[in-house]
């Protein structure tokens, strides 16, 4: 069985809210910021239904993010 046969290609926007402790306004404020906003997107002429493409997310959270060992650096 191929794992990534199940690994889901799109986050939706609650989704993406629960994988980082957030809530969605908050991931709307992270789509709207002027310096590297989160990537949320919606089909065209949709307002509801946001969702983060799973490989955009991980990269947008690689350069939010900090490690551990060097928050005390």
């Amino acid at each position: 069985m191929n794992p990534e046969a199940n690994t889901p290609v799109l986050l939706s926007k609650r989704e993406v809210a629960q994988q980082l402790g957030t809530n969605q306004s908050t991931v709307s404020e992270y789509a709207r910021r002027k310096d590297d906003p989160l990537p949320l997107r919606y089909i065209n002429g949709k307002r509801n239904g946001g969702f983060v493409i799973v490989s955009e997310f991980v990269t947008w959270v690689e350069r939010n993010t900090t490690l551990y060992r060097e928050r005390f650096e």
